[in-house]
């Protein structure tokens, strides 16, 4: 009687032919693949806040070398900063680290720029900074020391390139960059390359106004541009008001009244006779500086009256109980001679007014104390003055008063 096989022995021959593998070490390669992976993207994720746990769940990660590089440098390099040929051992495992991370990622800005600062003497530190540029503008510290690489040469566009790079990039070296490059208005070759790119609108023109205005040792290069550039919109009104309102509490008028020349919509002019009946006050800031032109009035941060513009002329003064001191002021220029002031209130009052009008040299930086009077003698010594509207006593209580107008003449 002959065997009988069982039932599909022939296909299972067929499938375990020559050559096939077990199903077994196919699952177990797959596990070994998925862990790798896994550990790789893991040492991804922990690369930026722990980076020598990234590099030890997978070793080959050339980021994470390049970061735990990067930790030594800085180590390193503050060493060398407190004391001069210290550091090396810190510097030399950076350098030794960012090879290893080129190795796994050639052209790494990161590594390449770390290997080029371990040792900045090195003739190679150039040629490696400019490779880890060319790969990426977004490695920030690779632009910062070539912003100083280039200023030494005095490659100052190649420098303002690199700025650029920085300034367009949300990081710790952003503000310290714009408060640098107001600093640099300073030096030979950049208040002309400043002036050329403005009109471009680059990355770093807000952070440039903004750090000029706060700078006072920029002050003059930040006229100078203003005079290069010239009336076309290039630098905003608002931020040239603000400039000049700068040069008014510096007590720099003749700057301010030249710049509002330059930019303001109705420049200050020097009058034998003034009448104010429009009473132009500055718009409301929305910094931490005032962007008042000259011969805008100012209302003092403390004051306890207002005044506001009448559309068609005049003004309104609002007084609360209690109010004293100065209302408003603003900067005038009269010609030499002797001059008087007087106040048109409608209704005239039937007794005592309750504003004043007060004439003062202005000679000294900052506003106006509470002082004068209605006559003042003008001569080289008093170029600009203070016209001021003032309580002659404080209010006993709340009140308004409508100003027509402010005449001044001449009394000689």
């Amino acid at each position: 009687m002959t065997p009988t096989k069982p039932p599909h022995c022939g296909a299972r021959d067929r499938t375990m032919g020559k050559g096939s593998l077990p199903s077994k070490p196919i699952g177990l390669g797959g596990i070994a693949l998925a862990a790798a992976m896994f550990m790789a993207t893991a040492s991804t994720v922990t690369q930026r806040q722990a980076p020598e746990l990234a590099l030890a769940l997978f070793p080959i990660n050339a980021d994470a070398r390049a970061r735990v590089a990067e930790a030594d440098f800085t180590r390193g390099a503050n060493a060398r900063i407190e004391n001069l040929g210290s550091g090396t051992p810190e510097l030399e495992r950076a350098a030794a680290m960012a090879r290893r991370s080129l190795e796994s990622l050639p052209l790494n800005p990161r590594a390449l720029r770390i290997l080029a600062l371990a040792d900045p003497e090195s003739a190679i530190t150039l040629p490696l900074l400019e490779a880890s540029h060319r790969q990426s503008r977004r490695d920030t510290l690779t632009q910062v020391y070539l912003i100083e690489f280039a200023a030494k040469r005095g490659e100052i566009g190649q420098a303002m390139e690199h700025y650029d790079a920085v300034l367009r990039r949300r990081s710790a070296y952003r503000d310290s960059a714009g408060r640098n490059l107001a600093v640099a208005l300073t030096l030979p070759g950049v208040l002309e390359e400043v002036a050329e790119q403005l009109p471009k609108g680059p990355s770093w023109e807000s952070l440039l106004y903004f750090y000029a205005l706060r700078t006072p040792e920029s002050h003059d290069s930040f006229l100078d541009l203003h005079r290069m550039i010239g009336a076309d919109d290039t630098i905003p009104s608002d931020i040239s008001a603000q400039f000049a309102a700068a040069l008014i509490n510096a007590g720099r008028f003749d700057e301010a009244v030249e710049i509002a020349g330059i930019a303001a919509p109705t420049p200050l002019v020097r009058v034998s006779e003034l009448r104010e009946s429009v009473f132009e006050t500055a718009s409301p800031s929305t910094t931490d500086l005032d962007a008042t032109w000259p011969g805008q009035w100012i209302i003092p941060d403390e004051a306890e009256a207002f005044l506001q513009p009448i559309q068609g002329g005049g003004a309104l003064i609002t007084l609360s109980s209690g109010a004293d001191d100065v209302v408003a002021y603003r900067l005038i220029a009269l010609e030499q001679g002797q001059y008087s002031a007087s106040l048109s209130i409608n209704p005239a009052p039937s007794g005592a007014a309750l504003v004043s009008v007060r004439l003062v040299c202005a000679t000294d930086a900052g506003a106006p104390i509470d002082s004068g009077d209605a006559s003042i003698i003008v001569g080289d010594d008093c170029q600009y003055q203070w016209l001021i509207l003032t309580l002659p006593q404080s209010q006993t209580r709340a009140e308004d008063v409508f100003v027509d107008a402010i005449s001044i003449r001449p009394t000689r």
